[in-house]
């Protein structure tokens, strides 16, 4: 016999799926119009409203769950539903109650009943990209620790003296690989940037340097943490594709902040951008989100370059205007 409790859980699990698919649509509207009214500001605030974009589904969907979920009813020897004391009804009014099914009613009754099997289906999603996640996490440990090695004592100085100027006091492991093409940084509390040993010969030290600074700047604003906490959204609303573009912006900006991070330190936009430019065209990456590295997303890799020379693709006033104008009729 199927559990009640399970059953209630079920139910408010695939109420709290169904109402997610316009949440996360109406959310990532939203967001685009904040996007295109914001695109000439700083990459702090459009990745502010990025994050916020996500951390609204993510407590929309708590609260709608809560919303959605009633506990067991039991029916009393005198008549009544008993809801654990707080709420009483006759039984005979609710049995006696006549009403005729509309269309929108039977359709409801017809979801209502597929509520368990979409929650199993959504629970089955979970397992397989969680698996998918945990396939990335071992790559990289595996990667780590059987195929780098560790950088000559001159380039470990070098990072060292970068991290003074980032104002970075965690020690920070930099190491190489011949496995990798782009620069990659992991772990929190013990960071690890990963070189490829090409770049070692194939770019020049001050291109080095600033492919390294790039990598710290991601373990200044702790970017890894929020990275994992990403990932574990993106695990959860695998299902659907709105959300997948919110968390590209969030990657993205993510990448512009550390572009004018680094930028504050150098202040040479040629060089960067050549720098970017030769990363990009040997780019293989390891496929994993759980890592940052410098050319992560391919797709936003010319507004990268026109950013770092201060140019940005601002909407006409009309169109801005229509933009505001929607965002307030849909808000």
């Amino acid at each position: 016999m199927t559990n009640p409790q399970f059953l209630a859980i079920a139910d408010a699990l695939g109420w709290t799926l169904v109402h997610s698919l316009w949440q996360i649509a109406l959310v990532a509207l939203l967001l685009k119009g904040a996007l295109m009214l914001s695109s000439n500001q700083s990459a702090r605030l459009r990745y502010g409203l990025s994050l916020a974009a996500m951390l609204v589904l993510a407590l929309g969907s708590v609260l709608t769950f809560c919303w959605s979920y009633h506990p067991i009813v039991t029916a009393t020897a005198t008549g009544e539903i008993v809801d654990l004391g707080t709420r009483t009804m006759p039984l005979l009014e609710i049995t006696n109650t006549k009403f005729e099914a509309t269309l929108w009613e039977v359709w409801l009754a017809r979801l209502e009943q597929s509520l368990p099997y979409l929650a199993m289906a959504w629970l089955i999603g979970i397992v397989l990209t969680s698996f998918s996640m945990a396939q990335g996490y071992v790559q990289l440990h595996h990667l780590q620790s059987r195929y780098a090695q560790p950088v000559s004592a001159a380039w470990q100085s070098r990072l060292e003296d970068l991290q003074l100027r980032l104002g970075i006091e965690r020690k920070v492991n930099l190491l190489t690989s011949s496995l990798l093409s782009e620069p990659i940084t992991f772990r929190h509390f013990k960071p690890v940037i990963l070189l490829p040993a090409s770049l070692l010969t194939g770019l020049t030290s001050e291109q080095i340097e600033i492919l390294l600074l790039h990598e710290l700047a991601h373990i200044r604003r702790y970017d890894y943490l929020v990275n994992w906490a990403q990932s574990g959204l993106e695990v959860l609303f695998f299902y659907h594709p709105a959300f997948w573009w919110i968390s590209r912006q969030v990657r993205a900006e993510r990448e512009h902040c550390c572009d004018d991070l680094v930028m504050q330190v150098i202040q040479q936009p040629m060089l960067y951008a050549q720098t970017l430019t030769q990363l990009q065209l040997n780019f293989h990456s390891l496929k994993t989100n759980l890592a940052m590295s410098a050319t992560k997303n391919q797709g936003v890799f010319t507004t990268r370059i026109h950013r770092l020379f201060g140019k940005y693709s601002t909407p006409n006033r009309p169109r801005r205007g229509a933009i505001l104008a929607l965002l307030l009729v849909v808000s």
